[in-house]
């Protein structure tokens, strides 16, 4: 029997992924994205940020941390801290921090309505860029990778040249390069490293970014219905932020998903696999 030829093997394997249009699966995954922006608002979870300042010559010279518990509370997400630097609250900022919770609570339902509603349309359109994505940038389909056991795509995305944002909100994609890992099976992104190849200012990020900060981002799959952050890494140091007043780095990582509703099993994000 004739051994396969590896050559022809890696010519077939090349050609079935020309066949997938990297722009359309990108397409679609920002549609899915849009479905679990409205099914996690019935998810509350818990969220850890770490950040750190770095001096002109890389060294960190100080760091914070914070541990909060995001809840809805009033029709909306109320985020309860819960630690800082590693230590519960003091008596004063927790009693502060009740006192507040304990006002929201009481408040006119048509009021937490209305609250709720400012809510979701900001986050709306917090992430209306999004939809610029497919445009702004060329992509190349590198080939299927495994991300925690499962197939997903790999795929480059650079620069559009003359790619317009539909309203100006996506404008900072064209100072953006990244590799974009999608679920092969849900279509769904997994993780995201990105480098910024100019400084890049927006409301999306914090921080000002200079050229050579990099973003790192994954997702998980929570409750078999939805795809939410599992970790967020920013790194501000690139070349330019040391030169000119130092860098920061910033890591947010998110678990114990919740759903609320009354009619669903609550799950945390460690039962999932």
């Amino acid at each position: 029997m004739r051994q396969p030829n590896a050559f022809a093997l890696a010519v077939v394997f090349l050609t079935s992924l020309s066949g997938q249009d990297a722009r359309e699966i990108v397409r679609q995954s920002v549609s899915k994205d849009m479905v679990n922006q409205e099914l996690a608002r019935n998810y509350t979870y818990v969220e850890h940020t770490t950040e750190s300042e770095i001096d002109t010559h890389g060294k960190v010279k100080h760091t914070s941390s914070e541990t909060a518990e995001v809840i809805m509370l009033c029709g909306a997400p109320y985020r309860r801290v819960i630690e800082r630097r590693g230590q519960p609250l003091s008596g004063r900022d927790e009693q502060r921090q009740e006192s507040h919770m304990d006002k929201l609570g009481v408040e006119d339902s048509r009021d937490c309505i209305k609250r709720q509603e400012a809510v979701v349309k900001r986050q709306r359109k917090e992430r209306e860029f999004l939809r610029d994505v497919p445009d702004a940038f060329n992509f190349r389909l590198a080939g299927i990778e495994k991300i925690d056991g499962q197939d997903a795509y790999a795929i480059e995305a650079e620069p559009r040249p003359g790619f317009q944002s539909r309203d100006g909100r996506g404008r900072f994609l064209s100072k953006i390069r990244a590799k974009i890992w999608i679920d092969k099976a849900e279509l769904q992104w997994v993780k995201v490293d990105a480098e910024t190849t100019d400084t890049v200012s927006v409301g999306l990020f914090l921080f000002r970014l200079h050229k050579g900060a990099r973003l790192h981002f994954e997702q998980t799959r929570v409750n078999d219905e939805i795809w939410l952050p599992r970790q967020v890494h920013v790194d501000g140091s690139g070349r330019a932020a040391l030169l000119l007043a130092g860098g920061f780095s910033a890591d947010l990582k998110f678990d114990n998903y919740k759903k609320f509703s009354a009619d669903s099993r609550i799950v945390s994000a460690s039962e999932v696999k």
